[in-house]
């Protein structure tokens, strides 16, 4: 007689749990670093997670890395940082998941705390492609 054992159903991948698993968050800790509610993470986590969140958790691992905290940014820093990248606001937009309304909005008033550690994340990427 053949033995059955139940295993367990694998997940598919999903970058931002991934990224989440890598870093050693929890769900709520990562919604706590990012400023987000923990149902924007369990969402993603459910389906497929927004551009800026697995280049956030990039950042992130970056700043926990030099044992650095996310800090606000100004529009003027975000600005700055984006064009230092080389990005106009149309291609941010584009790689974080916005529309280029919402980067040009940000850069007038402030972005989302997530931007920082999601500009940290796209400087390593232009360094390794």
């Amino acid at each position: 007689m053949k033995k059955t054992t139940k295993s367990k159903k694998q997940r598919p991948f999903n970058a931002l749990r991934d990224a989440r698993n890598k870093l050693g968050l929890s769900q709520i800790e990562l919604a706590e670093k990012l400023d987000v509610a923990r149902t924007t993470i369990i969402t993603a986590e459910q389906d497929t997670p927004r551009p800026w969140m697995t280049i956030a958790c990039l950042g992130l691992g970056s700043l926990m890395f030099v044992d650095e905290g996310v800090k606000p940014l100004t529009g003027d820093r975000f600005a700055s940082h984006r064009e230092r990248l080389g990005y106009t606001p149309a291609v941010l937009a584009t790689k974080l998941g916005f529309a280029e309304s919402t980067i040009n909005t940000w850069e007038r008033t402030a972005p989302p705390a997530w931007a920082h550690p999601a500009m940290i994340g796209l400087t390593v990427l232009s360094l390794v492609s």
